[in-house]
C-alpha cells in the first residue's frame, strides 16, 4: 500500500514538474509574441528598450535589466533604461566591464556571483544602492551580424540562470534586434529632418536679415535718384527746352517706380516679420512662465526681473495695425474681383464665384484685402487671355477655405516648393520679362507671396498651393503665347484649360460662438 502511494506521489511530482516546464515554455513563447505586438505600436527607441528589458525579465524571472546600445561615433556603450538609474545616462568604454567584454567578444556571460568576476563594474551598484548577485549578459546583432548592443539581466528570483536561459535570451535578442534596428533607422530619419528644419530656420533668418539690410540700404539712394531725375527733367524742359530725352526719362522713371514699389513691399515684409518673430518670442516666454509659476518660493528679485524682461519685449513689438474684426468673405471676394477687373482692364479673363454663401471670419480687414488682391494678381498674371479664374468658398467643421483656381500655365513640381520663399520666380531667368502689373507673365519680384505667407503665420490663417504645369509648355524655357486663340493645341483640345493651372487655398479657423 505504501509503495503504491509513493509511486503515486512520484507520478504527481513528475507531472507537476512537466506542467511547470510547459507553463514556463508557454510563458516564454508568449512573451515573444507579446513583445512584437507591443513594440509594433511604438518605434521610439527608449520605449522599445524598456519593452525589451521588461519582457526579458518576465520571461526569465529576473529582477532587473540593463540594455546598452553601441555609439559608433564615441566608440562607447550607453544606456538610458537601466532600472534604478532614473533618467541618468550611463556610458562606458566599449571594452569595459561585463557588457564591454560581451560586446567585443560576442560571448554570452552567465555569472552566479558577479562580485567574484574581475570584469564586473561595481560603479553602477554603488550609484543605485542595488546589489548584483547573478547576471546573464548577451549581445544584440543587426541583420548584417554586426553587434549593436548588449542586454543584461540581473538577479534571477529563483536559483541561477541556466543554459536554457542563455539559449532563450539569444533567441529573444535576435527577435528584438529587428525592432531596435527599425527604431534606430527611424530616429536617424527624425534627426536628419530636425537638422534640416534647423538649417532652414537659420537660412530663413539670414534671408530676413539680408532683406532688412537691403531695404535699409536702398532707401537713401532711391530717394536721391528720384530727386535727381526730377531736377534733370525740369532743367531740360525749362532751361534748354529739349524734349528729345523725354522717352528716356520716362523709361527711367518707370523703372525707378518699380524699384520704389519693391522697396515698399520689402519694408512691409520686414515689419510683418519682426512682428511675427516678436509674437513667437512672447508666446515662448508665456509658455515658460506657465511652467515656472508652479514652483513655490520664487524670490521677489527673480519675479521682478522676469516682469522687466517681459515689459521690455513688449516694447520691442512694432505697432500692429487695427484690431481683428468679424469680416464677411463673399463681400470681400466680390470687391477684390472688381478691383482686379479695374486694374487689368485689357485682360480677357472670366471670373466665376461659386458657393456664394455668406461666411464670416475673424481677421484684420486690410490683411484679408491684401491677401485676396495678391493671390488674384498672381492668378491673372499667370493666366492667358481666354482663360478663367474660379473662386469658391467651402466650410468644414474646423475651417473655412477659399480656393482661387486659375486655368493658367501652372507651376512645375520642382519650383512649387519654393513659391512662398520670396525673390524666386518659376520661369527661367532668360525668358522672364518685366511688364506692367496684371499683364500676362508680368514678371513679379517674388515678394508678394512671401509677404502673404508671413501674414498667414502672424494672423493665424493657412496658405497652400497645388499646381499642374500646362502640358503644352513643360519646360522652364517653354513660353505660352498669352492667348488661347494663339495656341494651336488649345484651339482643338483646350487641354491647357482642363489640365494646367494653379489653385491657392486660404484656410481660416471657424469662429466659435
Amino acid at each position: 500500500m505504501t509503495s503504491e502511494m509513493d509511486r503515486g506521489l512520484r507520478i504527481t511530482e513528475h507531472a507537476s514538474r512537466v506542467l511547470d516546464q510547459m507553463n514556463k515554455q508557454y510563458r516564454r513563447l508568449f512573451s515573444l509574441v507579446e513583445l512584437g505586438n507591443i513594440i509594433a505600436l511604438d518605434l521610439l527607441i527608449d520605449a522599445i528598450l524598456v519593452q525589451i528589458g521588461t519582457k526579458a525579465c518576465d520571461a526569465l524571472g529576473a529582477d532587473r535589466y540593463s540594455v546598452f546600445l553601441y555609439d559608433e561615433a564615441a566608440h562607447e556603450l550607453f544606456t538610458t533604461v537601466a532600472l534604478g538609474m532614473g533618467n541618468r545616462q550611463i556610458r562606458i568604454p566599449v571594452d569595459s566591464g561585463i557588457a564591454g567584454h560581451c560586446f567585443t567578444t560576442g560571448e554570452t556571460i552567465n555569472l552566479r556571483n558577479a562580485y567574484r568576476d574581475d570584469r564586473f563594474n561595481r560603479e553602477v551598484d554603488s550609484l543605485t544602492g542595488y546589489k548584483t548577485k547573478t547576471l546573464l549578459s548577451t549581445t544584440f546583432y543587426n541583420r548584417l551580424r554586426k553587434p549593436i548592443g548588449v542586454v543584461q539581466l540581473l538577479n534571477k528570483k529563483k536559483g541561477f540562470f541556466t543554459k536554457e536561459d542563455e539559449v532563450f535570451l539569444q533567441t529573444f535578442n535576435n527577435y528584438a534586434a529587428v525592432f531596435i534596428e527599425m527604431a534606430q533607422l527611424q530616429k536617424a530619419r527624425f534627426d536628419a529632418m530636425e537638422r534640416s528644419r534647423q538649417e532652414l530656420e537659420r537660412l530663413n533668418r539670414v534671408k530676413n536679415k539680408a532683406l532688412d539690410h537691403l531695404s535699409h540700404e536702398l532707401k537713401t539712394p532711391l530717394a536721391v535718384t528720384q530727386g535727381s531725375l526730377r531736377i534733370l527733367k525740369k532743367r531740360l524742359g525749362t532751361k534748354y527746352n529739349d524734349t528729345s530725352f523725354d522717352p528716356l526719362i520716362e523709361y527711367m522713371e518707370g523703372n525707378l517706380q518699380r524699384l520704389l514699389a519693391m522697396h515698399q513691399e520689402a519694408e512691409k515684409i520686414v515689419t510683418v516679420t519682426h512682428e511675427l518673430e516678436s509674437g513667437i518670442a512672447l508666446g515662448d516666454l508665456e509658455r515658460l512662465w506657465r511652467r515656472v509659476e508652479d514652483f513655490t518660493g520664487i524670490p521677489p528679485a527673480v519675479l521682478s526681473h522676469w516682469y522687466e524682461v517681459k515689459a521690455w519685449m513688449l516694447g520691442q513689438l512694432p505697432g500692429v495695425p487695427v484690431s481683428r474684426r468679424r469680416v464677411e468673405l463673399l463681400k470681400n471676394i466680390q470687391a477684390a474681383v472688381n478691383r482686379a477687373r479695374l486694374l487689368g482692364p485689357r485682360r480677357r479673363i472670366q471670373f466665376e464665384i461659386h458657393n456664394g454663401r455668406s461666411h464670416w471670419v475673424e481677421i484684420i480687414p486690410e490683411v484679408l484685402k491684401d491677401t485676396l488682391d495678391g493671390i488674384l494678381k498672381n492668378a491673372i498674371e499667370n493666366t492667358p487671355d481666354g482663360g478663367s479664374i474660379r473662386i469658391s468658398i467651402k466650410k468644414e467643421a474646423a475651417k473655412i477655405t477659399i480656393e482661387i483656381k486659375d486655368t493658367g500655365v501652372g507651376i512645375r513640381d520642382d519650383n512649387l516648393q519654393f513659391i512662398f520663399d520670396g525673390l524666386y520666380h518659376a520661369e527661367a531667368t532668360d525668358v522672364y520679362s518685366s511688364k506692367r502689373p496684371y499683364e500676362f507673365a508680368a514678371g513679379g519680384k517674388g515678394l508678394n507671396l512671401f509677404r502673404l505667407k508671413t501674414y498667414g503665420q502672424q494672423f493665424g490663417f493657412g496658405l497652400r498651393v497645388k499646381s499642374k504645369r500646362c502640358p503644352g509648355i513643360p519646360g522652364e524655357e517653354d513660353a505660352c503665347p498669352g492667348d488661347l486663340a494663339l495656341c494651336d493645341p488649345a484651339k482643338t483640345s483646350h487641354y491647357c484649360v482642363r489640365e494646367g493651372g494653379t489653385s491657392f487655398f486660404i484656410e481660416f479657423p471657424v469662429i466659435r460662438a
